[in-house]
């Protein structure tokens, strides 16, 4: 399933088949429901393609066609019922001029050559263009024997594609490795892949083994993860002795599906071109990992939802193998973001990418079922004191800057190896020593149960505490105003998602208690009483409508927001 394969519907109910589709022609069969469907198509739109759909009777009428954004691929507005949608790519007017323009240049080459004919040189120019041509036509249709499969390797520095090795590949160390086999073009999470190489000759003198890896593509391409290698999905040692060794790769029973790159290397050695000059890493041919089976549960009335199925700390970065949901198809190819704050919620790290590094985009995640995804992000220069460290995921549309979700994984605490992650784990108890109050917003959603502050010369540092009466509510923003007693001035506020924007509230659970840090600078402030001012709202389109609040009887709170019971002096 995919844009890769089919088309995908966006809104509305349709079923979409290919009959045919060529370079600049595409026809569709298409059954789409009673409102009517729109497609999304994977063609990338270009100037010049233009839509039609016909009806069963015969019937022709133009289609809305767009590019989606951020994708480029093609949006198709289909109406209700059967059809056949026909898509055709046309010339626009810079296109027709340049193929005018190339044809009279043809015509100009072909009158000079004619006046050359005359001319004992011309002939013999025009007999030499015609040799050259047959021999191409001869080289196109000479018969060819099919490349070995067991013999095409890759590599990013040299070859940087898969091609046929004339000899056996040679190693730095004396190795040389001709040919391979693999046991199956894909395989399926928690089966074995066996890989049988076959050495033509050994390393010279006492060397290391070979290492065999299942890495993903992004390995070629170190600037695409991060300056982090992500973990191999399957590695082991092979010994290099002349003849055939097969050796098997477990294939983890939580690998996300997609193409995979078996990559041999020495730790001593790299591979050689037949000149002898050095070439990168060598993949053998891509293998296939097909889905594995989705886990039962599902997230409750989650439109997009992430959960961490494992992480480790190793090689200074953060490995995290992650599932993404989403509850319709989506529209958007989405970016990701991996960030580490620190106590004050400044960020000590991030990494931005796409999910899979690119190889796993949010248009082919499948409705309504987990799509794995493994992620680094590296810890170079974090301290590992002084924690913890908030590990922080924001999922959102690059061209747009809308933020899809966010969501605080967990956190990296220090240990006696050095950082470890701990998941976020909710808190359910009021903690003590605390300025109790009791408001709510929503109501029925979000409560106040109470706060702790603390005020010097430059900073008032206030916590927070709130209670989750409902789970899987929306992003609401808390305001913290710093208000004037006597003339209503807020000369300084706060407003962010809770946790200093790393622990929305869609990711409190029903009962769970939140402790709300955050600070107001209190240098520039004149001198004066003043009074604090909190509540919540949410973002829509710019505009900032706050929850309504209520009291502990019910009776609503006057600009919906609660006073706390401090005064703040400002000398």
């Amino acid at each position: 399933e995919g844009v890769r394969d089919g088309a995908r519907v966006l809104a509305g109910a349709a079923e979409a088949t290919p009959v045919s589709r060529e370079t600049t022609r595409q026809a569709w069969a298409v059954r789409a429901g009673t409102d009517g469907a729109r497609l999304l198509l994977p063609t990338f739109y270009w100037p010049g393609w233009r839509a039609e759909v016909e009806g069963p009777a015969g019937g022709k009428a133009a289609a809305s066609l767009m590019a989606m954004s951020g994708s480029g691929l093609m949006i198709v507005d289909v109406p209700a019922g059967e059809h056949t949608l026909r898509l055709r790519l046309g010339r626009t007017p810079i296109r027709l001029a340049a193929e005018l323009l190339s044809l009279a240049g043809l015509l100009v080459a072909a009158w000079l050559l004619k006046g050359y004919a005359n001319r004992r040189a011309g002939r013999q120019l025009l007999l030499a263009a015609a040799l050259l041509a047959l021999v191409g036509l001869g080289a196109r249709l000479w018969p060819r024997s099919a490349a070995a499969p067991d013999d095409l390797t890759w590599d990013v520095a040299q070859i940087a594609y898969l091609s046929r090795a004339e000899s056996a590949v040679p190693f730095a160390n004396g190795a040389h490795l001709d040919g391979y086999a693999l046991s199956a073009e894909s395989v399926a999470p928690g089966e074995t892949l066996t890989v049988t190489l076959n050495w033509a000759a050994g390393p010279a003198g006492e060397a290391a083994p070979a290492r065999l890896a299942l890495v993903t593509p992004a390995d070629t391409r170190p600037g695409q993860t991060g300056g982090v290698t992500p973990p191999a999905l399957a590695e082991t040692a092979v010994p290099a002795t002349p003849g055939s060794v097969a050796t098997r790769l477990a294939v983890p029973a939580s690998a996300p599906a997609g193409l995979y790159l078996p990559r041999l290397t020495f730790a001593d050695a790299t591979a050689l071109t037949p000149t002898g000059r050095a070439r990168g890493p060598l993949y053998l041919r891509p293998i296939r990992v097909l889905p594995g089976a989705p886990p039962a549960e599902a997230p409750a009335e989650m439109p997009v939802a992430v959960r961490v199925t494992e992480a480790a700390v190793a090689d200074d970065a953060l490995h995290l193998d992650l599932a993404w949901w989403t509850d319709a198809p989506l529209s958007a190819s989405l970016a990701v973001s991996l960030r580490l704050t620190d106590r004050d919620g400044l960020w000590l790290a991030q990494f931005d990418t796409l999910p899979g590094y690119g190889y796993r985009p949010s248009l082919l995640w499948p409705a309504r079922a987990w799509t794995p995804d493994r992620l680094s992000l590296s810890l170079d220069g974090v301290p590992t004191t002084g924690g913890p460290h908030g590990v922080v995921l924001q999922l959102y549309d690059a061209p747009g800057g809308r933020v899809w979700l966010t969501r605080r994984l967990g956190e990296l605490v220090a240990g006696a190896g050095g950082l470890a992650f701990r998941a976020t784990e909710p808190l359910f108890a009021v903690p003590p020593d605390l300025s109790p109050l009791d408001a709510a917003f929503g109501p029925g959603q979000i409560a106040l149960r109470g706060f702790t502050w603390r005020q010097s010369a430059e900073q008032l540092d206030l916590v927070l505490v709130w209670e989750a009466l409902a789970p899987g509510v929306e992003d609401y923003h808390h305001f913290v105003h710093l208000v004037d007693a006597q003339t209503g001035a807020i000369p300084a506020q706060d407003d962010a998602m809770p946790r200093r924007n790393s622990y929305p509230t869609s990711q409190w659970s029903a009962g769970e208690i939140v402790l709300d840090p955050l600070a107001l600078d209190l240098r520039g402030v004149p001198a004066g009483d003043y009074r604090l001012a909190v509540g919540l709202y949410r973002l829509e389109d710019g505009a900032t409508p706050r929850l309504p609040a209520v009291d502990a009887a019910g009776a609503p709170l006057p600009d919906d927001g609660v006073w706390l019971p401090v005064s703040v002096s400002v000398p």
